[in-house]
């Protein structure tokens, strides 16, 4: 493998090649590279093209399975004696082979999740994002619904129902593809008025965001907004960031078999929340767990999952604070009570205290260019 000596100015990384002439990379470049070949198992030979300047030839640490003539677009996210560079997808071409494409699908998932974290949402973010749109004038409002209809995501947290909660994981924009297959599928059949509720997407949050976002590249609309005073830079970014969000979640959720989102609703004390749930089969038996994580101020982060298995309720309660432990362990009788009014069984309690609490499926891949 070649050692290239690397030079830092800023956030350009600039790669001396032993004939002395250098490539220049910099953090948050979109370049090309060319697959030339694989002499081991996680290394790569690479032609990396810029988008200006000449091409250049480099060894690369992979985990992801590239073969000889992929051409693959990828991100430069910086580094420190190595540059970091993270997958974003593969270039199609004509004499691609299915099967492969279809051997290589996980990887390349695991390609695009790797970037995807960066654009998920705190709670701070999500209310942000909120109060742009309360901005709005109404008079845009009214000519423009999807406006109106994102004033209403994230109810807020204490007028939280199960029906609610169940309303707003279903149209957190998770879901939005898999309604419209489902409503697809029945369309020939019939066409009802549910279903072409499902296509105008009046109420799921991807279906509106990508209206929004055509709108948002209307020049005569967005003059109108900032004639208004509203920052129509920072609505789009927003946006954008709030589209590939639901897109972190909607392929998790699918590489991990369960339903993943974020926590649909405003809490002024919460920094981070997700939901999951997932069936299990075990013994020709079912059972579903609901797993809820929560980053709370001041309570640190809390852990609950509730598995309901032949029709008894096991809970597991964990968190990093001692202090919110015994919070847990003193509402303890009360939790008892509502499942008990409510006719379920609690099979058993457990209240834990543990450090390093994670938040959801992590998946990190990409490539590393050694220096």
């Amino acid at each position: 493998m070649t050692i290239l000596p690397i030079l830092r100015n800023g956030d350009a990384f600039t790669l001396l090649k032993p004939s002395g002439s250098a490539l220049t990379l910099k953090a948050g470049d979109l370049i090309k590279a060319e697959v030339l070949d694989v002499p081991e198992l996680g290394k790569l030979t690479v032609r990396i093209i810029p988008v200006v300047g000449k091409s250049a030839v480099v060894t690369v640490q992979s985990n992801l399975p590239f073969a000889e003539g992929d051409m693959i677009h990828l991100k430069v996210a910086g580094g420190e004696a190595e540059v970091r560079l993270q997958f974003m997808g593969m270039e199609k071409t004509a004499g691609a082979r299915p099967e492969k494409v279809a051997q290589d699908m996980p990887a390349l998932m695991q390609g695009i999740l790797s970037r995807l974290p960066e654009a998920k949402l705190m709670s701070r973010e999500l209310s942000m994002f909120r109060d742009l749109f309360r901005s709005i004038p109404e008079g845009l409002k009214s000519s423009h619904p999807e406006f109106l209809l994102l004033e209403k995501i994230m109810p807020e947290i204490e007028r939280l129902t199960g029906t609610l909660l169940k309303s707003s994981v279903e149209d957190s924009g998770v879901l939005f593809e898999t309604k419209l297959r489902l409503a697809a599928r029945d369309l020939p059949g019939q066409s009802t008025g549910s279903q072409q509720k499902v296509f105008s997407a009046e109420e799921d949050l991807k279906g509106l965001l990508l209206r929004v976002r055509e709108a948002l590249g209307d020049e005569k609309i967005s003059g109108l907004l900032k004639q208004e005073g509203v920052n129509v830079a920072d609505l789009r970014e927003l946006s954008d960031k709030f589209l590939r969000n639901i897109e972190f979640f909607q392929l998790s959720s699918r590489m991990n078999d369960i339903l993943y989102t974020y926590l649909p609703v405003s809490w002024h004390e919460m920094k981070d929340g997700e939901i999951s749930f997932k069936r299990r089969e075990t013994e020709g038996n079912s059972s579903y767990a609901c797993d809820i994580n929560l980053d709370l101020e001041p309570c640190g982060k809390i852990s609950a999952s509730v598995t309901l298995h032949e029709g008894g309720f096991y809970i597991s309660l964990r968190t990093d604070s001692p202090l919110t432990k015994t919070l847990i362990e003193n509402g303890r009788p009360v939790l008892e009570k509502k499942f008990s009014d409510a006719g379920m069984r609690i099979m058993a309690i457990n209240v834990t205290e543990k450090d390093g609490i994670s938040f959801g499926p992590e998946r990190r891949a990409g490539l590393d260019l050694k220096a």
